[in-house]
C-alpha cells in the first residue's frame, strides 16, 4: 500500500462507480477559518495527482453525496442531502458540461424533502432503491425507477435515535442494516417493512457504523468507539457474542468500507490510524498511524482497481493504492484466468483455468556478424540517407571507420585553404595586394579576372613617350625630395617627451610613458636589448589589449600553449571553432584530454555536440552512455557495438547493455532460436560473466552437448551418486574375503583399484573399574613421580601399562579461571593418585610463575604454571578508509555551507517547470539535515564533501557518486554525522544525475 496524491480539501466525499472521478462537496455544519459560507460541488480525475476537472457552486451545503450508475445517464446521477433536509438528484453530465462556478441547480434531476436532516443515504447495489437515514430516527426508502415520479417508503420507527449510517446487504437485497446513535444496530426487512432485531455490545461500547460482508449473507462488521475492541465480526443469527474480534486498533474507529474489486479486503479509518485488513486472516495488511489529535473520519474504497481515499480533521484528502498484500498473495483483481511462460529450448507452457498445455514453438530468427567491409558500407549509407545531427554524426564515424585522418577538421567546417582564401579577399578589398604578389599568383596559374584586364591600361602603348621622364623621377632629385616627405611626420608631444626622456637617459620612464600612452610598440622597440623590461612591456600589452579581446586571448593562449584555457573560456555555440583549434595545435597525447574536457562542458546544453566531441575522442565509456543504451531496440545495439569495435577495438560495455543481450539471448533460446543465441551472446567478446556462461552451457546440452564443451561457471554435481568413503589400513575386525562369483578378489592397495570399505565393529566395554584415558589428560601412576613442566602440555601423553586398582580415584577440583591465583588443594587419602586437571591454553600467554606446592605425603611437590591475568585488547575495525582526526574548522565548515547552498540553489533553479520539479523538492528537503551537522563535522571528512559537491556543480556527477561511496564506506564519517543526514547527500547525487 503506498500514498500516490493529497488534495488539501475539506469535504464530504463519494467516488464514481464507474472511472476515476471523485466528487467533493463542502461540508455542512462547518465553517472556515476566514468564515465563508460558500459551497460548491467538485469533480477530480484522480490518477498519480488529482486534477480539478469542474467546479460548480451550490446554495446549500451537504451532509452526504453518493454517486450511483443509472440507465440513459451516461456518467450516473448524484444523490445528496443538503442543510435544508432535502435530497437532491443531479445529472453528472450536466455538471460536467457547465461553465466554471456555474450554480449546480442547473444540473438538477429531481428533489425530495425530508422532515429532518439525512445524515446518511445510499444506492442500492443492483435495484433502482435509494435508502436514506437522519435525525429523530428519520428513514426513507425511494423508489427511482421513475425519476419524474419517485414513490418513497417511511418505515415508522420506535424509537426516535438518530440514524447515523444505513448499509445494503449484497446477498440478500431486501435487507439494511442501521447503525443508531444510542450505540445499537436495526436489522430492517423491507419486505415486512418492520425491524427484524436491534442489538447491541455487550460491552457498552457505542457502534459507529456497521457494514455487511459481500461474500456472506448473515455476518456483519461493525466499529465502536471502544478503545479496547472496536472491529469485530458478528452473525445476527447469534448476537450473544461476536464471531472474531479483528485486533490492531487501540482506539475509536470512525468509518469502514469494503473493496468493490476484491471483497477480502477492507479498510478502516479511526482514531490511531488507517489500517487495511485481510478478512480471511484477521491481520492488518498494511496501515498509516494518524497524527496527534488530527485523523481521519472517513473512508471510501474506488471502483478502479485497488485506489481508495481517506478524508478527515486534518483537511486533506489522502488516496492511496495497494499491489500486494504482504504475505506473498495478490489481490483478487491481480489474478490471472489465463497465461503461457517459455520455457528453454522453444517449449511453451499454456494455461486456461485448470487446463494446461505444453507446445513446441519453432521460429525463424538469423543474426549475423558484419564483416570490416559491411560496417564501413553501413556508416557511409547512414551519413547519406539521415538528415539533421544524425547526418553530422553519421558523417564523422564513417569517416573514423574508414580511416580518414581529417574526418574530425571535415566536421568542423575549417579548413587551412578556406582561410588563406578569406585573407586573400580582405587584401583585394582592401587594397592590400602589391604587384609582385599579383604576378606571383598569375604565375601559379590563377585565373585573372577577364573585365578587370580590359580596364587597365596598355603597359606597352605609351612606353617611348614616358621613358625618358621616367629616368629624371628615378634619378633627379624631385624624387629625393619626396622621399624625404614620406620619411618625417610631423612630431607630436608625446614624441618630444619620449625623445628628450631617451636623451636625458631615463629610458625606463621612456618605457613607462609609451605604456601609459599606449605606445606599445615604442616600448617594445626601445627594451628589446633588455629581456627583462621586454617581457614586462609585453605582459602588460597582453593585459591592455589581448586579454580584452576574446580573439587575440585564443592567440595567445595557442602561443603560450595553454589550449586548455580556451576550453575553459570557450562560447559553447563556437565549440566547432574549438574543437578545430585543439586537433590542429594540441599534441597527440593532450588531444584526446581537451577533446573529453571539451564534451563534458558541452554535454548539459548540446548533447549532440558532446556526442561528437566523445567520438573524436575515442572516450569509449562516455560515448556508450550516449550512443549506445538499453532505450535502443537489440538489433540497433549490436549494429553500434560492432561499429564501435571497428571505430575503438575492444570495448566494456555497461551493465545493462549487457544485461538487455543477456536476457533477448535467453528470450531466443526460450522459443527454440538456440543458433541466434549463441551468435549473440559472442557478440559480447570476452565481457562474459557467470549468467553469460551459464546461458552457453545451457545451449550447449540442449543442442545435443555436441562439439566442445564451454567452461560452466558453477561446479557440478552429479545427483545421486556414492562417494565410498577412503580406508587408510585394514582393520584386524574386517571379513576377509574370498574369491568366489560372488566376492571378486580383492586387489592390492598398490594396486591403484579402491577396496570395499570396511565397517567398524562396535566394541562392548568391560566390567573392570579402570580408569578411563581422557583426551589431553594423561594417567600418572603411583610408582612415578611427575614435576609438572612450565612448558605447554602435548595433546596427548603416551599412558603406561600399569593398572590403575579399583579404588575410587579423588578427583582434584579445576584450576579457576585465568586471571586468579590459588593452589592445589591437598589429597586427603595418602597414596591415592590424583587426575590433574587439563589447564587452559591462553593464546598468547605470558610467562608463568611457578608456585610451589607444599608437601603432601606421598605425593611429591608439584609445580602448577600459574597464567597471568591477561587485559582483554579491544579489537579493531577493519576500516580500509583513513581515520579522521576529529579536528572541527570553523572555516572549513563555512566553506562546506557556501558549496551546499550553491548546489541547491543550482538544483533548484534548474528544476523550476520541468519534470524533476518534484524529486527536486524531496531531494533540498533531505539536504537540509545534513546542513544543520554541518558544524560537527572534522575537517578532513568536510573537505571530502566540499570536493563532492564542487564536482556537482561542475557537472562531473560520475566522480561526485565515487567520492560518495568513499565517504559511505568510511565508518569515521557516520561515527560524526547522523546516517539519515549521510543519506540524504545520496538524493542530492541522484537528482543532480537525473537532471544531467
Amino acid at each position: 500500500m503506498s500514498k500516490t496524491a493529497t488534495l488539501e480539501k475539506r469535504g464530504t466525499i463519494c467516488w464514481s462507480p464507474k472511472g476515476n472521478l471523485l466528487a467533493v462537496g463542502t461540508t455542512a455544519d462547518t465553517i472556515d477559518e476566514d468564515f465563508d459560507s460558500s459551497s460548491f460541488i467538485e469533480i477530480y480525475e484522480v490518477s498519480s495527482e488529482a486534477k480539478l476537472v469542474k467546479k460548480v457552486s451550490a446554495q446549500n451545503r451537504f451532509y452526504k453525496l453518493t454517486w450511483g450508475p443509472y440507465e440513459g445517464y451516461e456518467n450516473g446521477i448524484i444523490a445528496v442531502s443538503n442543510d435544508e433536509s432535502k435530497i437532491v438528484l443531479y445529472d453528472v453530465s450536466k455538471i460536467l458540461e457547465m461553465k466554471e462556478e456555474e450554480d449546480v441547480e442547473k444540473a438538477k434531476i429531481t428533489e425530495m424533502e425530508t422532515k429532518e436532516v439525512i445524515y446518511d443515504i445510499q444506492f442500492h447495489p443492483s435495484q433502482k432503491q435509494l435508502v436514506a437515514g437522519g435525525a429523530c430516527g428519520e428513514f426513507i426508502i425511494y423508489d427511482i425507477s421513475n425519476l419524474k415520479n419517485i414513490q418513497f417508503t417511511q418505515p415508522e420507527q420506535k424509537t426516535q435515535a438518530d440514524i447515523k449510517c444505513v448499509n445494503w446487504n449484497v446477498k440478500v437485497p431486501h435487507i439494511i442494516a442501521l447503525t443508531l446513535s444510542t450505540g445499537s444496530i436495526v436489522i430492517f426487512d423491507c419486505k415486512k417493512k418492520k425491524n427484524i432485531m436491534t442489538f447491541n455490545d455487550k460491552t457498552h461500547a457505542n457502534w459507529k457504523g456497521a457494514c455487511w460482508v459481500p461474500t456472506e449473507k448473515t455476518t456483519i462488521v461493525t466499529i465502536s468507539d471502544s478503545e479496547e475492541k472496536p472491529v469485530q465480526l458478528w452473525d445476527v443469527r447469534n448476537t450473544m457474542a461476536p464471531v472474531r474480534v479483528f485486533e490492531g486498533h487501540k482506539a475509536p474507529v470512525w468509518s469502514i468500507s469494503f473493496s468493490k474489486t476484491d471483497p477480502n479486503i477492507f479498510a478502516t479509518t479511526g482514531q490511531d490510524k488507517t489500517a487495511i485488513w485481510n478478512f480471511e486472516t484477521g491481520k492488518i495488511i498494511c496501515e498509516f498511524p494518524s497524527q496527534e489529535n488530527v485523523w481521519d473520519t472517513f473512508v471510501q474504497w474506488s471502483s478502479q482497481e485497488g485506489r481508495m481515499c481517506t478524508c478527515g480533521l486534518d483537511g486533506f484528502i489522502n488516496f492511496y493504492t495497494i499491489s500486494d498484500y504482504g504475505d506473498g498473495k495478490h489481490p483478487k483483481w491481480m489474478e490471472r484466468t489465463s497465461g503461457c511462460t517459455f520455457g528453454f529450448g522453444g517449449k511453451m507452457g499454456i494455461f486456461k483455468g485448470k487446463e494446461v498445455l505444453l507446445k513446441k514453438m519453432v521460429g525463424n530468427v538469423s543474426i549475423k556478424k558484419m564483416e570490416k567491409g559491411e560496417i564501413e558500407e553501413l556508416c557511409v549509407k547512414r551519413s547519406e540517407t539521415c538528415q539533421g545531427d544524425e547526418q553530422e554524426t553519421w558523417k564523422l564515424i564513417s569517416g573514423i571507420v574508414c580511416k580518414d585522418n581529417n574526418a574530425v577538421i571535415k566536421i568542423t567546417g575549417f579548413e587551412g585553404e578556406n582561410v588563406k582564401e578569406k585573407v586573400n579577399e580582405y587584401y583585394k578589398e582592401k587594397g592590400l595586394f602589391k604587384v609582385n604578389e599579383i604576378k606571383e599568383e598569375v604565375s601559379q596559374g590563377k585565373e585573372v579576372n577577364k573585365a578587370e584586364v580590359e580596364e587597365e591600361d596598355d603597359p606597352f602603348e605609351h612606353m617611348g613617350e614616358e621613358e625618358e621622364g621616367t629616368k629624371e623621377k628615378i634619378e633627379g632629385e624631385s624624387v629625393t625630395e619626396e622621399v624625404k616627405e614620406e620619411k618625417y611626420k610631423e612630431d607630436t608631444v608625446e614624441d618630444k617627451i619620449i625623445e628628450e626622456l631617451v636623451v636625458s637617459g631615463e629610458i625606463d620612464k621612456a618605457v613607462e610613458f609609451c605604456i601609459k600612452t599606449k605606445r606599445f610598440a615604442d616600448a617594445l622597440i626601445m627594451t628589446e636589448n633588455n629581456k627583462e623590461i621586454h617581457s614586462k612591456v609585453i605582459e602588460e600589452y597582453k593585459k591592455e589589449e589581448w586579454n580584452r579581446k576574446k580573439s587575440l586571448n585564443i592567440v595567445n593562449a595557442i602561443m603560450e600553449d595553454k589550449l586548455e584555457q580556451i576550453v575553459e573560456e570557450c562560447n559553447v555555440e563556437e565549440w566547432k571553432f574549438v574543437l578545430y583549434a585543439i586537433c590542429i595545435h594540441a599534441n597527440v597525447a593532450l588531444k584526446p584530454v581537451l577533446i573529453v574536457r571539451l564534451g563534458d562542458k558541452l554535454y548539459p546544453i548540446n548533447k549532440h555536440a558532446a556526442l561528437i566531441c566523445y567520438i573524436a575522442s575515442g572516450n569509449v565509456n562516455k560515448l556508450i552512455d550516449i550512443w549506445i543504451d538499453a532505450s535502443h531496440g537489440i538489433e540497433e545495439v549490436i549494429e553500434r557495438i560492432e561499429i564501435l569495435r571497428s571505430m575503438c577495438g575492444q570495448i566494456q560495455l555497461t551493465d545493462s547493455i549487457t544485461t538487455k543481450i543477456v536476457e533477448h539471448a535467453t528470450q531466443l533460446a526460450s522459443i527454440g532460436e538456440l543458433n541466434a543465441a549463441q551468435k549473440l551472446i559472442e557478440c559480447l567478446g570476452a565481457q562474459q560473466n557467470d549468467k553469460t556462461k551459464e546461458l552457453i552451457d545451457r545451449i550447449y546440452y540442449a543442442q545435443g552437448a555436441h562439439g566442445t564443451q564451454p567452461v560452466c561457471p558453477y561446479k557440478k554435481v552429479v545427483v545421486g551418486s556414492i562417494q565410498q568413503p577412503h580406508t587408510q589400513q585394514n582393520t584386524p575386525q574386517q571379513r576377509p574375503v574370498t574369491n568366489n562369483q560372488f566376492f571378486p578378489p580383492v586387489p592390492s592397495p598398490s594396486s591403484g583399484i579402491p577396496t570395499l570399505p570396511t565397517i567398524q565393529q562396535p566394541t562392548l566395554q568391560t566390567q573392570n573399574r579402570t580408569q578411563p584415558v581422557l583426551s589431553q589428560i594423561p594417567v600418572i601412576p603411583a610408582s612415578v613421580q611427575p614435576v609438572m613442566p612450565s612448558i605447554p602440555q602435548p595433546q596427548v601423553l603416551p599412558t603406561t601399562s600399569k593398572v590403575n586398582p579399583p579404588i575410587p580415584q579423588p578427583v582434584m577440583p579445576p584450576v579457576p579461571t585465568l586471571g586468579t591465583q590459588s593452589m592445589l588443594p591437598q589429597v586427603p587419602v595418602p597414596g591415592t593418585q590424583p587426575t590433574l586437571p587439563s589447564i587452559p591454553q591462553p593464546v598468547m600467554p605470558p610467562v608463568p610463575t611457578p608456585v610451589v606446592q607444599p608437601p603432601i605425603p606421598s605425593i611429591p611437590k608439584v609445580t602448577v604454571p600459574i597464567s597471568q591475568p591477561v587485559m582483554p585488547v579491544m579489537s579493531q575495525a577493519n576500516n580500509t578508509s583513513s581515520s579522521s582526526d576529529g579536528v572541527i574548522d570553523i572555516m572549513v565548515c563555512e566553506e562546506l555551507k557556501k558549496v551546499l547552498d550553491q548546489v541547491t540553489s543550482n538544483i533548484e533553479t534548474k528544476s523550476k517547470g520541468t519534470s524533476f520539479e518534484r524529486p527536486a523538492s524531496v531531494a533540498l528537503k533531505k539536504a537540509s539535515s545534513f546542513a544543520g551537522c554541518i558544524d560537527k563535522i572534522p575537517a578532513d571528512i568536510a573537505k571530502q564533501f566540499i570536493n563532492l559537491f564542487n564536482d556537482l556543480l561542475e557537472g562531473k556527477v560520475g566522480e561526485a557518486e565515487q567520492a560518495f561511496k568513499k565517504l559511505l564506506v568510511n565508518k569515521q564519517t557516520t561515527q560524526y554525522i547522523p546516517a539519515s543526514s549521510v543519506a540524504s547527500v545520496k538524493y542530492v547525487v541522484d537528482v543532480s544525475k537525473q537532471m544531467k
